[in-house]
């Protein structure tokens, strides 16, 4: 059971911790000569860096752009203002989950990081992915134990405790109806190939021609799944190169 970590939360002390929150958000926003570590919240005395902040808002916004959305400035300090407030929520339930001393393995973590290169299907690719992030493998190994802890507690001291009888489902279903429409989605595949930051022109050139190629012997009806399997160096979380549905 995965639940909204919003709901589970006492609104007494997200009141209390939104004064917080709303003053030192204010005081940073908008200086482009902000300390990165500078702190935007404080949760029972552990501090939310402004970089926390906006590495989170960078992943909204390409969340964002992937739907081919561009939030206007308005809309991007409401969504700053959400994202503050969720980093808030996990801090407490981070801090509750380790005075609970849930305890994550080190297999449990090594498991997560190779699932995680795993969907992008090689080291460099990962690499990649980690570098527009801005964030270091040193700095990844914490917050994978840290969601990993945060999802145990949820599990062991939240999830088991709840119960929801048919009837309430079914009420939630009926006046509920907007959370159970899809927007319409289209299903993505690609076919790539991967080339160096430093390749030269020799080698761009030779992987232009690799996909003219296979360009072709699609257009000459060979199976796109078939042709990824065989020639693409990042095709997605499946060796076919299906990426999946995008609204």
């Amino acid at each position: 059971m995965h639940l909204n970590k919003r709901a589970i939360l006492p609104l007494a002390i997200l009141a209390i911790l939104g004064i917080v929150l709303f003053a030192a958000w204010s005081q940073t926003k908008g200086k482009a000569d902000a300390n990165p570590s500078a702190p935007v919240a404080m949760v029972n005395g552990a501090p939310i860096a402004l970089a926390t902040l906006e590495r989170e808002m960078r992943k909204t916004r390409d969340g964002y752009a992937m739907q081919g959305l561009f939030p206007d400035d308005d809309q991007l300090d409401a969504l700053r203002q959400e994202t503050l407030q969720r980093l808030i929520e996990t801090e407490l339930l981070w801090q509750q989950s380790v005075k609970q001393e849930i305890v994550v393995t080190e297999e449990a973590v090594a498991a997560e990081l190779e699932e995680m290169k795993r969907q992008h299907v090689n080291e460099a690719i990962f690499e990649g992915v980690l570098k527009s992030a801005n964030i270091t493998m040193a700095e990844l190994l914490p917050l994978i134990r840290k969601d990993l802890t945060i999802r145990a507690f949820v599990e062991q001291e939240i999830a088991a405790t709840i119960t929801v009888s048919a009837d309430e489902s079914e009420s939630f279903y009926q006046n509920n109806p907007q959370h159970f429409e899809e927007p319409e989605q289209i299903r993505a595949s690609q076919i790539c190939i991967l080339l160096e930051p430093e390749a030269s022109a020799a080698e761009k050139h030779k992987a232009h021609e690799a996909i003219e190629i296979l360009q072709q012997r699609l257009a000459q009806g060979e199976s796109f799944a078939a042709l990824a399997e065989e020639a693409s160096h990042c095709g997605g979380i499946d060796s076919s190169g299906d990426l999946g549905f995008f609204t």
